[in-house]
């Protein structure tokens, strides 16, 4: 038997659903001061509301029955499941569940037993009829450090009013009267070092900030600094978010009002899971606020959003802060502008004149996303290098009309191709000819970047090229002619014919296999009115 077999169903079983909500409310009540299981026995003490404790067992028959041992009344007298031994049982399923809390279970267990075993003479004795004395705490210079980076000195005094003594230096014997508070602050002082404190200790942040929470009613010393006011009323803190007019870059860092905050001063910040505490001009305030331990960071030092990264911060991260904790900008989110960009297509190609695959990229910069499919990690944004609040993002429909653009020339998307790396087929040794031969020169006048891969490189350079070219001749009087010839590849046999005049205005072929034609001026007047008009495109 286990503690991962004990259900609460079959808790329920053990002793009824009453009974199971009696346990219930004594382990919230943290009534349940230890419970251990060895093989089938559970053993542990319950504490009573008389202040008294119950030592009590059961054995696990199966997970659904028990045989209880424990000693109470209804036990023992009614033979009924009583809710101290399903309370046990209650405590060990939750510590299964949650590491957390064994863990602390398990340190707890381990001080209580170091605190059996020490002497009660080696505690600092205090009484009503003792002399009067007051504690007092001493930090390191760099106790902010310290914190950060998990352990602070702390040094202990008990002053009277002829004497400063260390824990170690007070004499045998010696009996102390001690405010309520500063009663209360050694007892949290003996938790934490497991036993009576010594002159120097460290703890930790948590034990820190424990500290502080009970040592409001006095100043804590820093070696050398002079001395900390531990104030008590929470205060509020926020997020201000700026915009880095240089850069285009968001900085992020708490924002606190503070009474006593000097001019130009920066608070300092401490933080462990939802405690915290902001520090600025010798006083220290708890926080009323404190982020989630994954944002902790921004505590120490602010953080930068690189500029690449700011509208995806605004679309996806500021939300989440917002609803953490309350967030100031300088710069409101609807003041940065996002336009579609202009994106160039990278078309790869490989195969054989039986069949092509190809795959299409869309590229923004230096940034390359396959055309048409979503982005699924993060929102893209190019920033523009002119204006830091102007961004460009992907173009889906001119992705989109690349992609039916693609085929409109007889390809089709692969059914098992992953939408990250989607890839076009197109099949027939026509089908493959017909697009090296007039699709893949259109594409590349559209401005697309064609990259053929592997041996489809050396048969698309093998195959013959038929080059137009275009011929404009002046003549006299105001006349020119516009024609044009094809330049063969040099393995035919067919004449190049040059453009020839005419003098009525009229096209007409010329005897030549590449069958150039020849175009004269509709007149003399016509031509140079043509001369005072802009110029045309061809």
């Amino acid at each position: 038997m286990n503690p991962s077999q004990i259900t609460k169903k079959s808790l329920v079983k053990w002793g009824g659903e009453s009974v199971y909500v009696l346990a219930e409310q004594l382990v919230r009540r943290g009534a349940v001061l230890k419970a251990d299981m060895k093989d089938d026995w559970i053993s542990g003490v319950i504490a009573r509301e008389s202040a008294s404790e119950i030592y009590t067992k059961l054995r696990v028959l199966d997970p659904d029955r028990i045989e209880s041992r424990c000693p109470c009344f209804t036990n023992q007298h009614s033979g009924q499941v009583c809710p101290h031994v399903v309370a046990l049982g209650i405590a060990l399923m939750l510590r299964h569940a949650d590491p957390l809390r064994e863990q602390k279970y398990q340190e707890e267990q381990r001080r209580a037993r170091r605190l059996e075993q020490l002497d009660e003479s080696a505690y600092l004795q205090r009484g009503p009829r003792g002399t009067p004395a007051r504690l007092g705490l001493t930090l390191a210079p760099t106790w902010i450090d310290d914190f950060w980076k998990g352990r602070l000195a702390l040094r202990l005094l008990v002053l009277t009013d002829n004497d400063t003594l260390t824990p170690e230096g007070v004499p045998r014997g010696a009996r102390f009267t001690l405010s309520p508070e500063d009663d209360n602050l050694l007892t949290v002082l003996e938790d934490i070092c497991e036993g009576p404190p010594s002159g120097r200790f460290d703890v930790s942040p948590a034990d820190f900030l424990n500290i502080l929470d009970v040592a409001c009613h006095t100043r804590l010393a820093v070696a050398g600094k002079g001395e900390i006011v531990v104030e008590k009323i929470p205060m509020q803190t926020s997020l201000r978010i700026e915009l880095d007019h240089d850069t285009g870059e968001l900085i992020i860092f708490p924002a606190t009002e503070l009474p006593f905050l000097r001019p130009g001063e920066i608070p300092a910040y401490l933080a462990h899971n939802r405690h915290g505490r902001v520090f600025a001009n010798s006083h220290i305030w708890p926080m009323k606020n404190v982020l989630p331990v994954p944002y902790h960071a921004i505590y120490q030092t602010e953080e930068i959003v690189p500029r690449s990264r700011v509208i995806n911060f605004l679309l996806r991260d500021l939300p989440s802060l917002k609803a953490l904790t309350p967030v100031e900008m300088e710069l409101t989110p609807d003041l940065f502008v996002s336009l579609p960009g202009s994106p160039v297509f990278h078309l790869e190609i490989q195969g054989s004149k039986a069949s092509l695959r190809a795959t299409l990229k869309a590229a923004y910069g230096s940034h390359f996303f396959c055309a048409g499919s979503p982005d699924t990690q993060a929102e893209f944004a190019l920033p523009d290098p002119d204006d830091i609040l102007k961004y460009h993002t992907r173009n889906i429909p001119a992705e989109t009309a690349a992609v039916e653009l693609l085929r409109s020339y007889g390809f089709a998307e692969d059914r098992l191709a992953t939408s990250a790396d989607t890839s076009y087929t197109l099949v027939g040794t026509r089908e493959t000819l017909n697009f090296l031969g007039s699709g893949y020169p259109a594409l590349g006048r559209s401005g697309w970047k064609i990259a053929f891969a592997g041996r489809l490189a050396a048969l698309v350079d093998d195959l013959p090229v038929i080059t137009p070219v275009v011929q404009i001749a002046e003549k006299s009087a105001g006349w020119f002619d516009v024609g044009f010839t094809f330049d063969l590849p040099p393995t035919s046999s067919a004449p190049s014919t040059a453009a020839t005049p005419s003098s009525n205005a009229t096209a007409r072929p010329c005897s030549s296999t590449a069958k150039p034609w020849s175009l004269c001026a509709r007149s003399s007047t016509t031509a140079r009115a043509a001369r005072a008009a802009p110029p045309a495109t061809f």
